[in-house]
């Protein structure tokens, strides 16, 4: 029995080592992977102690207004579902499907 999975293997890391960019420097700038550029960093150890409660009463805020968004944003959709679920089910309860049906000849 032959087996070809020492094959395939082979024949993946060969090809897995052809499409491997490789830089010809440790911080070459022309060969670059990914686009992304970060804005300025503070390093916020530094700042003094009035600065950092300051700037921990502002993420504080920040986040607790992001948190209330999203909560207003998941109550609407729940209750777009449960009136959606409760038109269909006022909708099936009150049609009279028999009309769909055959019509009996007189």
């Amino acid at each position: 029995m032959g087996f070809g999975g020492a094959h395939s293997m082979n024949t993946v890391l060969k090809n897995n080592k052809l499409m491997k960019s490789q830089r010809k420097k440790l911080f070459d700038k022309e060969n670059k992977t990914s686009s992304h550029k970060y804005g300025k960093v503070t390093d916020h150890t530094k700042m003094k102690s009035h600065e950092y409660a300051e700037f921990q009463k502002e993420l504080f805020l920040r986040m607790k207004k992001e948190r209330k968004q999203q909560f207003l944003l998941r109550l609407v959709v729940v209750l777009l579902t449960i009136l959606i679920v409760i038109g269909i089910l006022y909708f099936w309860n009150s049609v009279d499907f028999e009309l769909f049906g055959p019509q009996p000849e007189l």
